[in-house]
């Protein structure tokens, strides 16, 4: 069965760095179409390697209304471990994130179920210069994630349900209640994504409202609070 491991805490990557380096640079041409897919899946969506690289293709739904992958533990042939509960989670594709796995819609069989990709990726950003220094990690990515969600204002517990982070954790105490839907998710991924050459983000202002009609329609009351 899949079990649950914990990582190694990582140094933070610029953002507009990870942008330009990962989605529109050409100094990546010299890796393969697999792992270049895999760099921009987790660039705009702040997942770990290895949810990304071993996921199922049933864990990835492009037809879905909300394009989206599950993160979860799978046994089988595609057998996957995940770092603790709260990993668990739907993680919403939009912008460069959506274009990438549209291109591998079945998942990453090179690196599936594999380690090789750590390894093979840090390997030619040391060769080529694409890290700022020895101690930056691709896997830095995921932080990197982070900062662009505290500067477009999401809280604590928005960004820890993006990053699936514990709520217990974060709260320091038991979270009782539903997680954002993958339409609240989706919009908040729209707020930090970057635009490539097909797709655009709207302004803050719209994306915000958008969140708070829905929440409206579930019932909540909402307190403008970005604006």
């Amino acid at each position: 069965m899949g079990e649950i491991k914990k990582a190694k805490p990582q140094t933070r990557v610029h953002p507009k760095l990870d942008f330009q380096n990962i989605i529109n640079g050409v100094k990546l041409d010299g890796l393969n179409d697999e792992a270049r897919a895999i760099l921009i899946v987790c660039a705009e969506t702040g997942c770990r390697q290895t949810e990304i690289y071993d996921l199922s293709p049933s864990s990835i739904h492009l037809d879905a209304a909300v394009p989206h992958i599950k993160v979860k533990v799978e046994d089988g042939e595609c057998q996957r471990e995940i770092k603790n509960k709260a990993s668990r989670r739907p993680v919403v594709l939009v912008g460069a994130a959506l274009e990438a796995m549209k291109r591998f819609p079945n998942g990453f069989p090179r690196y599936r179920g594999k380690e090789a990709y750590s390894t093979v990726v840090s390997k030619y950003f040391a060769e080529n210069n694409l890290s700022p220094t020895p101690k930056h990690y691709v896997s830095s990515l995921r932080h990197s994630f982070e900062s662009r969600m505290i500067k477009a204002g999401l809280s604590s517990e928005e960004r820890g349900y993006m990053m699936g982070h514990s709520m217990k954790s974060i709260k320091g105490r038991e979270v009782y209640g539903n997680d954002p839907d993958v339409r609240i998710r989706a919009l908040y991924s729209e707020l930090v994504s970057f635009e490539t050459e097909s797709w655009k983000p709207r302004e803050p202002e719209e994306i915000f409202r958008d969140i708070d009609n829905i929440l409206v329609e579930d019932g909540f009351r909402v307190t403008s609070r970005r604006r």
